[in-house]
């Protein structure tokens, strides 16, 4: 950690317990991420997430066994078939009950890919015309996750402002990889104010 971050970190007298493990977690995760430690195939809380939501699918519904083909595509580490999968049960389907869910994959096939732009527009549909689904704050953290990497600076920063600590750690980690200083000043300020209270 380099002096002028550890400073700014140390600046506040007070640190509540909740807000600081979010920042630690945020810089840990940022620096992790940085030196390359993470691996790019799906993991196994996310694929089990994906799994379970299939167990309870009608068997014999045409757009579930799309579906299914995408996830076996997700598991084999096939990303580019399976957003063609996923893309296929979208656009055949656009009235199915599950959509959110393959808008979710699709994403997630994209962003696998490093096709973030495309996987970012089809996150902001599944939020946009599904804000209730169980997919909701997955699309979140997920668009959080790419603005880091596209420098979509109002995706972070409108999720800064939320009460999510969990997406406000994703968007910390996605801001201390894209701009440092300005994660710094922002780490700062919100340690300044939680001392305040």
């Amino acid at each position: 950690m380099n002096t002028k971050m550890a400073n700014s970190i140390r600046s506040p007298r007070v640190l509540t317990g909740t807000l600081l493990a979010l920042l630690l977690s945020a810089l840990t995760a940022a620096f992790v991420l940085a030196d390359g430690a993470r691996t790019s195939g799906v993991s196994a809380q996310e694929l089990g997430k994906l799994n379970r939501f299939l167990q309870g699918a009608n068997q014999k519904d045409d757009a579930m066994q799309i579906f299914r083909r995408g996830r076996d595509l997700v598991e084999e580490g096939n990303w580019s078939r399976a957003a063609t999968t996923f893309n296929s049960f979208v656009a055949d389907f656009p009235k199915h009950k599950d959509v959110d869910a393959a808008l979710y994959w699709l994403a997630f096939s994209l962003k696998k890919q490093g096709r973030l732009a495309e996987a970012d527009r089809h996150l902001e549909r599944l939020l946009r015309e599904h804000p209730r689904s169980s997919w909701a704050d997955d699309a979140r953290a997920m668009r959080v996750e790419l603005a880091g990497q596209t420098g979509n600076k109002q995706v972070i920063d409108n999720e800064l402002d939320k009460n999510d600590a969990e997406i406000k750690m994703i968007a910390l980690q996605s801001l201390f990889q894209s701009n440092p200083d300005r994660a710094i000043e922002l780490a700062t300020n919100m340690l300044k104010s939680d001392a305040k209270t």
